[in-house]
């Protein structure tokens, strides 16, 4: 098999690892772009299937699509964990501070 083939597996993992780590919404968008978007080293991948030999075609297209699948599903995962995040108050509330009455 092709170096192609070995890049995917170690690839897969930095980007996972890149999204879990984010942050922000703004730098999980930017690890999108970097593995999955249209620049991104995995869309390069899918460039570079044209000069493989015939028979590691298969494989290799099967190894990245199921890679990006991951990918993308972490990617999901993680952004609706900031999304309830961001939502979350930035102070906890105290419930043991004395409530405030209404005038009547």
């Amino acid at each position: 098999m092709s170096g192609l083939i070995d890049q995917i597996e170690p690839w897969k993992q930095a980007a996972l690892a890149e999204l879990r780590a984010a942050q922000a919404l703004p730098t999980l968008e930017q690890a999108k772009g970097n593995w999955i978007g249209a620049n991104g080293k995995f869309t390069a991948l899918m460039k570079q299937l044209g000069a493989l030999p015939k028979e590691e075609k298969p494989a290799a297209g099967k190894a990245i699509n199921a890679a990006k699948v991951e990918i993308e599903a972490a990617l999901v995962e993680r952004r609706v964990e900031l999304e309830l995040k961001a939502a979350l108050p930035k102070e906890p509330t105290d419930f043991t501070l004395p409530g405030r009455r209404r005038a009547l």
